[in-house]
C-alpha cells in the first residue's frame, strides 16, 4: 500500500511526539506549511526540505516517498487479485485460465498502476 509523504511526516512527528511548529523550527519552515504538507496539500520544493526531514527523523528519503517497495507487497497483491477472481468463479482450481479472464485482470491492473502513478505525480511522490 503507498504512504503519502504527508501521512508518513504526520506519523513521525507524533511518533517522536513533536509539534508541528517544533518540526518547522527545527527544519527552518513555518509550521503552517508543515501543516500543508501533513494533508497532503503541498509537497516540499527542494531536495534540502526533504534531507533535513529525513535527518530529523532518522529516516532515509527513500522511506518519505514510499520508495522502500517489497516484493512481498506485489505478490501480496497479485494474490489477493487471484483470490477475488477465484471467489468470483472466474478462475477454477486445476483449470486453464480463460484467456479473457486473464486480459481481465491485465486491463484492471494497468488501470490500478496508472492510477497509482498520477496520485503519486499529483504529490510529488514520482522518482
Amino acid at each position: 500500500m503507498i504512504t503519502l509523504f504527508g501521512d508518513k511526516l504526520k506519523e513521525l512527528r507524533k511518533a517522536h511526539g513533536m509539534t508541528q511548529g517544533q518540526v518547522g523550527q527545527k527544519i527552518g519552515i513555518s509550521p503552517r506549511v508543515i501543516g500543508f504538507y501533513e494533508v497532503n496539500d503541498r509537497f516540499p520544493k527542494d531536495e534540502k526540505t526533504l534531507i533535513d526531514i529525513a535527518n530529523l527523523f532518522n529516516v532515509s528519503v527513500d522511506y518519505l516517498l514510499d520508495h522502500e517497495t517489497d516484493s512481498e507487497d506485489k505478490e501480496d497483491a497479485a494474490q489477493r487479485i487471484y483470490e477475488i477472481f477465484r471467489e468470483k468463479g472466474f478462475i477454477v482450481e486445476g483449470q486453464k485460465v480463460d484467456e479473457e479472464v486473464l486480459d481481465t485482470i491485465s486491463d484492471i491492473l494497468d488501470t490500478a498502476i496508472a492510477n497509482a502513478e498520477r496520485v503519486a505525480k499529483i504529490h510529488g511522490n514520482k522518482k
